[in-house]
């Protein structure tokens, strides 16, 4: 048994499995090792991605953590973005600057000539004093005045000046640009089709009868367990725990700090009534359409049940007093979004744990030897990754470079495959 982790350790640890992991895995184990491991490829923020994440803090989360970590905006930037037009502002800066330099030149030899013109001036001046030195010369003082007063205050070509206003507006609205991207630091942005998509599917939810019902805080709401299951190091993070109502006083104070994890399961062992030890997972879920969802499927069932082990294991609650369900409401478009609470038998949950912990014994192994062996290297053809640093350069040859032989159909029935790719954040376990 393991402390609890926080939100912020959660992500960063890579030394225990989650369910999500697994289904990585299990679609590509060099995929797994590219996000988690050495953390050299990120998934693009699909918005179907960013919808559901920003429902589930909607739905889960106080308002603080919605403006810490979303915000909306008109487009969505990239980090490298700034970079770009960092180099933009350097470049129009350069070009002022030979635009400067340009104007400069041209205005020197506007002084040269305007100088060969005060020298003639002065010098007919001094020709006429030469001459009589009663002379009227106020005029030729005068234009000498008006020319010395023009190599002081050459203006810029106009031409040249309109280019560095020109440039100078650019770098205004560039560095206004760079200003907000700044301004975003780790926010999760969020274009304003999706973010008023998210709000009336949180507001959906929050209509359904069973959310009224479910309490929201720092001992419900997103709780992370930790725990060593069958030998292999394990993590969740659960939208909604409800415990027994005796189990939740002794919960609440260990969420508070005040008292350590081995001092609550000791609590629970000792003091804890049977009956009394029992809780429910409720996991917020978004799907295209209700209607079309099939909620015996292999994504939720073995998340679900995965979740059940830890909490069973942590708290040491009987896994058949953990009932674990699912609040869908779906993302169509439409004036009336529907929800629905769905619940699973013992029967429906521990289907697939067998393969689960297939699998997560095969992660465990994968991550002691650092060996991950890619989807192209086990089916070939079939593979269905594209996307790991293996899968995506010569996607069906084992060695890069060689042909592949085809003496059979790919599909089966020579037509071109109907499938689409799936993103990983959608990957179900092929149990």
């Amino acid at each position: 048994m393991e402390p609890l982790a926080t939100k912020e350790d959660y992500y960063k640890d890579n030394t225990a499995c989650s369910f999500s992991g697994l289904k990585v895995f299990s679609k590509c184990e060099t995929l797994y090792r590219d996000i988690f491991v050495t953390k050299e490829y990120e998934e693009p923020d699909y918005d179907y991605f960013v919808y559901g994440k920003l429902v589930d803090a909607m739905t889960t989360e106080p308002e603080s953590f919605i403006e810490e970590n979303f915000i909306k905006v008109e487009r969505k930037v990239r980090a490298e973005d700034a970079l770009k037009l960092e180099n933009d502002i350097t470049i129009l800066k350069l070009e002022i600057d030979t635009k400067k330099a340009e104007g400069n030149a041209k205005n020197e030899t506007k002084r040269q000539a305007l100088k060969e013109k005060l020298e003639a001036a002065e010098a007919k001046v001094a020709e006429k004093r030469a001459k009589d030195p009663d002379a009227d010369i106020t005029k030729d003082l005068e234009k000498i005045a008006k020319i010395g007063g023009e190599m002081t205050d050459l203006p810029m070509d106009k031409v040249i000046e309109k280019g560095i206003a020109s440039r100078e507006a650019q770098i205004a609205e560039v560095q206004l640009k760079l200003d907000a991207i700044k301004m975003l630091g780790t926010k999760q942005q969020v274009t304003g089709s999706v973010w008023q998509n998210a709000l009336e599917t949180a507001a959906a939810i929050k209509s359904h009868p069973s959310f009224q019902s479910m309490e929201f805080n720092e001992a419900t709401s997103q709780q992370i367990f930790r725990a060593t299951v069958l030998g292999i190091p394990c993590k969740g993070k659960l939208d909604h725990l409800k415990l027994s109502p005796t189990l939740t006083t002794l919960y609440a104070v260990y969420v508070a700090g005040q008292m350590t994890l081995e001092e609550l399961r000791a609590k629970i062992d000792a003091d804890v009534h049977p009956t009394d030890k029992w809780a429910i997972i409720t996991d917020i879920k978004t799907c295209r359409d209700l209607k079309s969802l099939e909620p015996y499927n292999n994504h939720y069932r073995g998340q679900l049940g995965f979740y059940r082990v830890l909490v069973s294991t942590v708290l040491g609650i009987p896994k058949e007093s953990i009932r674990c369900r699912i609040l869908v409401a779906d993302k169509m478009n439409n004036d009336f979004k529907k929800v629905e609470l769905f619940e699973y038998t013992d029967a429906a949950l521990e289907e697939l744990q067998g393969n689960i912990w297939e699998w997560a014994v095969l992660w465990q192994r994968a991550m002691q030897n650092n060996l991950f062996v890619s989807d192209k290297a086990k089916r070939g053809i079939h593979q269905e990754c594209f996307t790991c640093s293996e899968c995506r350069f010569c996607p069906f040859a084992l060695i890069p470079g060689t042909p592949v032989l085809i003496n059979s159909p790919r599909f089966g029935d020579g037509s071109s495959s109907n499938f689409e790719e799936v993103d990983t954040a959608d990957a179900v376990l092929n149990y």
